[in-house]
């Protein structure tokens, strides 16, 4: 799985635009799930979050929630 951002902060992993993250030696990655209308309105950035309602992966930037695209 390849994930494309600008920037991704996840624990001890942080990617700049253009890189990959490679979770195939990953045990597991678990993003927490939330409806749409329940994403918190001030995230802080590189939050994770699985929307509910759109069905899509988002990653908080500028305190605003945006889709990833995801190239399987």
């Amino acid at each position: 799985m390849q994930v494309r951002t600008e920037r991704l902060v996840a624990d001890a992993i942080e990617a700049q635009e253009g890189a990959t993250i490679d979770l195939s030696q990953a045990a597991a990655l678990k993003i927490p799930a939330c409806a749409g209308e329940d994403l918190p309105a001030n995230p802080a950035d590189g939050s994770l979050v699985w929307d509910t309602t759109a069905l899509a992966i988002k990653v908080a930037a500028d305190g605003v929630w945006l889709p990833l695209a995801l190239v399987i």
